[in-house]
């Protein structure tokens, strides 16, 4: 084989091993919030619990119970009614597994024009020790 020949099948094995890992990186289904995670039942479901997973993950509080991230989550179970759906909020909780222990996570979030964003969120611990976890968007200045 020629030089050049063995530089052409070096750079095709170095192309498909990046997109490989890119892959591997982001969600392959709109309604999952990470990759493996469960499929949520709406992309707007996906969308919030990956906000909550990027809150958790920022969380030093959150990171001293539950561990290093990344971590694992169940499917968000809503609550429904009609003054939910007409405010466009959407409230659950689902399960997150960390490298120490696992909790419960309840959330509350509102659908805008600039996405769903995350507007309440606390950790209910196995021991029965409730945190609530500060958002930053919610945080005024001084």
């Amino acid at each position: 084989l020629s030089r050049r020949a063995l530089e052409t099948e070096s750079a095709k094995i170095i192309a498909q091993r990046a997109e490989e890992t890119v892959k591997s990186t982001i969600p392959g289904h709109p309604r999952r919030a990470s990759v493996g995670g469960p499929l949520q039942s709406s992309s707007e479901h996906a969308a919030l619990v990956r906000e909550v997973l990027e809150v958790l993950s920022a969380s030093s509080l959150v990171t001293d119970v539950l561990g290093s991230p990344p971590f694992k989550e169940g499917r968000l179970q809503t609550m429904k009614g009609k003054s939910a759906v007409a405010a466009h909020i959407i409230a659950g909780s689902f399960a997150v597994q960390g490298a120490k222990t696992r909790c419960s996570v309840s959330v509350q979030g509102r659908q805008s024009e600039h996405g769903v964003e995350c507007e309440t969120l606390v950790l209910k611990l196995a021991n029965g020790e409730v945190i609530e976890v500060p958002i930053v968007s919610n945080v005024t200045p001084p």
